[in-house]
C-alpha cells in the first residue's frame, strides 16, 4: 500500500513539474514573440504600438493569411513565390 501511495505522490509531483515546464516554456515563447512583433512593427521605438503600427501589423497578418496555403503561419517558398508573382504582376500593371 505504501509503494502505490509513494508511487501516485511520485507521478503527482512529476505532472505538475511537467505543466510548470511546459507553461513556462509557453511563457517564454510568448515573450519571444511579442519582443519579435515590437522589433518589426515598433517603428519609433517607445516599446509599444501605436494606431498606426497596429495598422501595418495587421495588414501584414492579412497577407500572411492570403498566401500561407498549408496553413501553418508563415511563408513558405512556394508561398512566397505566389507573392511575389502578385506584386510583380502589380508592378507591371501600375507600369502599363
Amino acid at each position: 500500500m505504501k509503494k502505490i501511495a509513494l508511487f501516485s505522490l511520485v507521478s503527482a509531483l512529476l505532472l505538475v513539474v511537467g505543466l510548470n515546464t511546459n507553461a513556462a516554456a509557453k511563457a517564454a515563447r510568448g515573450g519571444k514573440i511579442k519582443a519579435e512583433v515590437l522589433d518589426k512593427f515598433d517603428t519609433n521605438k517607445d516599446g509599444k504600438l501605436d494606431e498606426t503600427e497596429r495598422a501595418a501589423m495587421e495588414k501584414d497578418a492579412d497577407m500572411i493569411k492570403k498566401y500561407d496555403k498549408n496553413g501553418d503561419g508563415k511563408l513558405d517558398g512556394t508561398e512566397k513565390a505566389a507573392l511575389a508573382k502578385d506584386i510583380q504582376e502589380k508592378k507591371a500593371k501600375k507600369g502599363a
